[in-house]
């Protein structure tokens, strides 16, 4: 391509820094490709650049990003898998960019956002990191976690993700009326309870590890106990799941009630180091407090309302056999109809035919012979 625009464009190529050597690299012939050095020609490659990239969306974000003013036409052609924001395909880059620099064209916009990052030290709101330019939008994420040294953490949260992701499934396995797909997710539930259990067992060894040697490991008795109650509420509610799905019955609403409120208490045991971590445990139990009898009444109202669906739903489907016997009836009747009518059409036919002859006979008799058949037919 870039060879294409330079001979039969005669256009001037200008191409990342680090490009340019390895073109150069490959072979000397690419020395009319030009490039910029430092952020002050960069600042003005928007008055003098039509972009074209090669690759997918992260080709164009990369693209838009060297430009600290105005972005000029990107031309998007895609190398990449997906292509959401590259809609030119490159084998066509020729019929394609002949028809855009001939014109005329048309462009879609993107916003652009600036984004500046205020840290918890600044003195004011214009006390800013550098500036940074984002296409479309942008997201804040909260960053690795408090505790990376301490693989407990992240596998309690793998554990915690897959409990709740059994539980979901769980929950869709209890509204099932099919027999055959209510098996075939039971097989599926069983696997998963195996499998959490397993990680909850050698979490539940590392924990009895540290705990012969707290000091060496920094862990004092009271994350100790934490973690060992995490994973024994844990084993404890994936049990009961297991038992459930065994026995091929759904929770009844004291085990549904119990399941919610381990899993809550999984939710709020928090196994941290500081005091900060202390307070807010403090504060999630008051509003697990103050939310408990309130999740609990819904649930119950949730659990009516499914007794309510399934008793509509077995109206529906015995309307639904009494619509197909009536229909089965209607059907019958129309053969018999059908049958009806062929046969008053045969009769129809022969009559006219029977018809027919009579007046042939009658024609070929003459007075004498119509007054014999007349008495005879009498």
């Amino acid at each position: 391509m870039i060879r294409w625009l330079k001979e039969h464009k005669k256009l001037d190529i200008l191409v990342e820094p680090r490009d340019r050597s390895e073109l150069l690299t490959e072979s000397s012939s690419f020395n009319f490709v030009h490039t910029w050095e430092g952020d002050e020609e960069a600042l003005l490659l928007h008055t003098k650049v039509d972009l074209v990239t090669l690759g997918g969306d992260g080709t164009v974000l990369w693209g838009a990003s060297l430009f600290k003013g105005p972005v000029p036409p990107v031309i998007a052609f895609s190398l990449g898998s997906l292509g959401f924001m590259t809609p030119f395909y490159s084998e066509h880059y020729k019929e394609l960019l002949d028809a855009i620099l001939q014109g005329p064209i048309s462009i879609t916009f993107h916003h652009r956002l600036q984004c500046h990052v205020i840290r918890e030290s600044a003195k004011h709101e214009l006390e800013t990191d550098e500036l940074t330019l984002v296409l479309n939008e942008v997201t804040i994420d909260r960053g690795i976690s408090s505790f990376p040294q301490d693989p407990f953490y992240i596998v309690k949260e793998e554990i915690q993700e897959s409990i709740d992701t059994l539980l979901s499934t769980f929950h869709g396995w209890e509204n099932l009326s099919d027999t055959r797909e209510q098996e075939h997710l039971s097989k599926e539930l069983l696997a998963s309870c195996e499998s959490i259990e397993w990680q909850v067992d050698e979490l539940d060894k590392t924990i009895t590890v540290a705990a012969r040697e707290p000091a060496f490991y920094g862990i004092g008795e009271v994350e100790l106990g934490k973690r060992q109650k995490w994973t024994r509420i844990a084993h404890d509610q994936v049990n009961m799941v297991r038992k459930a799905v065994s026995a091929g019955k759904g929770l009844s609403f004291q085990e549904t009630a119990s399941v919610n409120g381990m899993h809550r208490e999984l939710m709020r045991l928090q196994v941290g180091h500081t005091p900060e971590m202390a307070g807010s445990n403090q504060y999630a139990h008051e509003n697990d407090d103050i939310l408990s009898s309130e999740s609990d009444r819904q649930l119950l109202l949730i659990k009516q309302q499914d007794e309510e669906l399934d008793e509509l739903s077995a109206s529906v489907q015995r309307i639904g056999h009494v619509g197909l016997t009536i229909h089965d009836e209607l059907h019958g009747q129309e053969r018999i109809l059908d049958e009806l009518g062929r046969e008053m059409d045969s009769t129809s036919n022969r009559l006219d035919f029977l018809q027919k002859k009579v007046a042939v006979v009658m024609k070929k008799a003459g007075d004498k012979g119509q007054f014999m058949m007349i008495l005879f037919l009498i």
